[in-house]
């Protein structure tokens, strides 16, 4: 695992859903994150991540 690649994929995919929250609301059809779905995001990134890096 490239280090440098993955902290850009960590920023990336985390700043994704800052910059794009617009967008990422409209197609979940919601006004704005539930804690539900910050949760889930997390999840989703942090397994994606550990697999990736053969942590998990």
């Amino acid at each position: 695992m490239d280090p440098v690649n993955l902290i850009f994929l960590i920023w990336s995919s985390t700043q994704h859903y800052a910059d794009f929250d617009n967008q990422i609301l409209t197609i979940m059809n919601r006004a704005d994150y539930e804690k539900d779905d910050i949760e889930h995001v997390t999840s989703f990134l942090t397994d994606m991540i550990l697999r990736g890096c053969k942590l998990k």
